[in-house]
C-alpha cells in the first residue's frame, strides 16, 4: 500500500544513531460499537531498526460518526500491540462523550 511504502523509506538520525522502518503492512481491523453511526479501524505494523536492533511496532486506528461528529483513537503499541480490551474500553468512552448532551 502507498502508506507502507512512505513508512518502510522513512529514515532517521538521532544523536548520531541512525534508524528506520521495514516491512510495514496495512490491515483492517473489526471496529464495532453499537452507539456509532460509522466504524473503520485500521493496523499498521512495521519493525523499527535502529543499529543492530529490530522492534515490532503496532498503531492501530479507529474512527467512529456519531451525528455530525467524528470520534478518532491512535494506539501505538511496541512488541505487542494494545489489548482489545483497553482499545474497545477506550472507544466506548470516547464515543459515549460525543453521544452526551453538552454541558
Amino acid at each position: 500500500t502507498c502508506i507502507g511504502q512512505a513508512w518502510d523509506s522513512v529514515t532517521f538520525t538521532q544523536k548520531g544513531v541512525q534508524g528506520g522502518f521495514s516491512g510495514a503492512q496495512i490491515t483492517s481491523l473489526s471496529a464495532p460499537m453499537a452507539q456509532a453511526e460509522t466504524s473503520v479501524g485500521l493496523r499498521m505494523t512495521a519493525m523499527l531498526n535502529v543499529e543492530s536492533v529490530s522492534l515490532p511496532i503496532y498503531v492501530d486506528i479507529y474512527g467512529f460518526g456519531v451525528g455530525r461528529t467524528e470520534v478518532t483513537l491512535t494506539t501505538f503499541g511496541a512488541e505487542q500491540p494494545v489489548s482489545v480490551a483497553t482499545e474497545q474500553r477506550l472507544s466506548a468512552l470516547l464515543v459515549s462523550r460525543a453521544i452526551a448532551p453538552p454541558h
